[in-house]
């Protein structure tokens, strides 16, 4: 080294081009040859720290980063991109908004999900400071993808849209290709298959003219999981296979650990055990190699269940315990919703209820968590928000319209009337007379066009109101009916068991759970929220009616059956037709009179 530089003195911008030489040639081989990579970005950095220059030291510890983030490094990844970061920070450009960018990425991968929100957050921020319209639909599209990951399919589907607009409004086909994909993947998540199967389509048609062969391979990768939810397991093998190929050429083993866990969900629905369990045990190895917890846990569930229907239960409990732990090492909760309702089938199944019955409420606390409302009702929710800000921009351009014509229409009639005072007096006036009877009837016809589009916005909202009364309901019955059945079981135990006494106390707590007042109270808050005024009216006419008395007069309005409004009272369903039998007395009705069309009528 010291001959090489007694024989040429390099001037400093020689030395800072020679850097950003090393950068470019570097940069052309992250992909393919990334240890190759650092050796060349290790050289640049120092060059660049040596002349101070800190912008080109920070774009090459950020190609250092990049580098073992295609290794699989996740640590060093974060170590140098952080320090790329550093080095940015007192510029505040857009090269510190992408820095931010990629630390949120980095932090989403190793299961740090506060601080991914934060530096996405923060790149946010800066763009928009910026005015980097390009870099805010980015953190749109990295942002909905964090929300994604986590089961907030809602919040993902509003940021993916906001991705879409600022895409669309510059023009971006590519990169409309990918949230088109990515907003697909959101309806897969939440099992509405046309809407999905739609948005991946249009995704394949943009990719096909635009994108990379990599790129086509992930939405063929993702059409594949609809043919599969459809139970299409042909087809869906054809698609997995052709994307696999793409992805194999490209040395994207990844990806290619993805479509062996996809694989071994068509072996296992083909009742295939081995070739199953074989390529899910192929995948595991290469996600847990990646550092990728989140994978790991997906597919680890799916051994979890072979080995429980096989009735090995011992492996199954090994790893549905450890797709639990890296569901919450990535804060994956719908894998971790999973897991835990796994072990419970896993412990009932073993005749051990109270581990079943611990794990069984855990999921139902942390459906609470991601369901509070039904995911895909949020969804048809949003949907119908964005359905309904295109009606409200209708009717706005239908006044607009009116408008327009109405002053048109007077800018005409006074051009008639000024050249028309003497020899054309009486035509004119018949002009003005055919033009007003159009013009009311174009009003009228777009008043009604009007009130048209405002009745059915108002009956989407009541559409979306009932549906998730109904899901609440179903949620509740879904809970007792559960809870029901588990005390039969332990009836059952009881008399061959010494420990009754410590039947007798799970007994009683599951039975208050069954009867607790919270499940009412947030179940009547949705009905009222449907139905307003339901109780009120009810209670306004016949007063002596009773708490109960109102319950199952709200049960019947919703049309359930006798046996659901007994699961859901904690009562026998013999118990349920006598209480309709007396709140029919109390309402005085006749025998032959329908307490499900009296009801109907508050």
């Amino acid at each position: 080294m010291l001959l090489i530089l007694n024989h040429y003195v390099a001037k400093p911008q020689d030395i800072e081009q020679n850097a950003i030489e090393l950068i470019d040639k570097a940069e052309s081989s992250l992909s393919t040859d990334p240890l190759a990579s650092i050796d060349l970005l290790q050289e640049a950095k120092s060059i660049a720290l040596l002349e101070d220059e800190p912008k080109t030291a920070a774009r090459a510890l950020k190609g250092i980063g990049t580098a073992y983030f295609y290794l699989g490094s996740y640590d060093s990844t974060l170590h140098f991109w952080t320090s790329s970061m550093q080095k940015l920070e007192p510029f505040k450009g857009p090269e510190l908004a992408d820095s931010y960018n990629n630390l949120g990425i980095i932090f989403q991968r190793i299961g740090e999900i506060d601080s991914s929100h934060r530096y996405h957050h923060k790149s946010f921020l800066l763009r928009r400071e910026l005015k980097d319209t390009m870099g805010v639909g980015h953190s749109y599209f990295n942002i909905a993808a964090l929300y994604r990951a986590q089961g907030n399919y809602k919040s993902a589907l509003e940021n993916y849209l906001s991705a879409l607009r600022t895409y669309e409004l510059l023009n971006q086909t590519n990169k409309i290709g990918e949230t088109y994909n990515s907003i697909g993947l959101v309806y897969l998540d939440i099992k509405q298959y046309d809407e999905a199967l739609d948005y991946l389509l249009k995704a394949l048609e943009i990719k096909e003219k635009t994108a990379s062969k990599h790129s086509i391979a992930k939405t063929m990768n993702n059409i594949a999981g609809i043919y599969y939810r459809r139970e299409e397991f042909d087809t869906a093998e054809h698609y997995y296979i052709k994307a696999e190929e793409i992805f194999i050429l490209y040395n994207d083993w990844r990806n290619v650990a993805g479509i062996s866990s996809n694989l071994g969900n068509i072996y296992k629905k083909k009742e295939d055990h081995p070739k199953a369990k074989e390529a899910y045990l192929r995948s595991v190895e290469s996600f847990e190699t990646f550092n990728d917890p989140e994978g790991s846990a997906l597919v680890c569930n799916n051994l979890g269940a072979i080995f429980l229907k096989e009735g090995n239960y011992p492996q199954s409990e090994i790893y549905y315990i450890k797709a639990l732990e890296n569901s919450k090492k990535a804060n994956a909760l719908p894998y971790q919703i999973i897991a835990v309702h796994g072990l419970s089938d896993l412990y009932a199944a073993q005749g051990k209820y109270e581990q079943a019955w611990k794990y069984e409420s855990e999921r139902v606390a942390l459906n609470d968590t991601v369901f509070n409302t039904s995911l895909a009702e949020q969804v048809v929710e949003l949907k119908e928000k964005y359905e309904a800000e295109k009606k409200a921009k209708e009717i706005q351009e239908l006044k607009v319209d009116s408008l327009e014509k109405d002053k048109k229409s007077q800018q005409q009639k006074n051009w008639l009337w000024g050249i028309s005072i003497f020899s054309f007096f009486a035509f004119s006036i018949l002009i003005l007379i055919i033009n007003r009877i159009k013009l009311k009837r174009k009003l009228s016809e777009k008043e009604k066009e009007r009130y048209r589009l405002n009745t059915e916005l108002q009956q989407k909202e009541l559409d979306a109101k009932n549906r998730e009364l109904t899901v609440y309901a179903g949620n509740i019955l879904q809970k007792n009916q559960f809870l029901q059945q588990l005390t039969d079981e332990l009836s059952d135990l009881q008399s061959k068991d010494e420990k009754e006494i410590e039947f007798r106390k799970l007994d009683s707590l599951i039975r208050n759970a069954v009867a607790a007042d919270d499940d009412w109270n947030k179940f009547k808050l949705h009905f009222e929220d449907v139905h307003p005024q339901f109780f009120q009216r009810l209670k306004s006419q016949f007063s002596e009616l009773t708490t109960n008395d109102l319950k199952n007069s709200a049960y019947i309005k919703m049309k359930l059956s006798t046996k659901e409004v007994a699961v859901l009272m904690n009562i026998s369903p013999k118990s349920a037709k006598m209480n309709r039998y007396r709140l029919k007395k109390k309402l005085k009705l006749a025998a032959e009179d329908s307490l499900q069309d009296f009801l109907e009528k508050f």
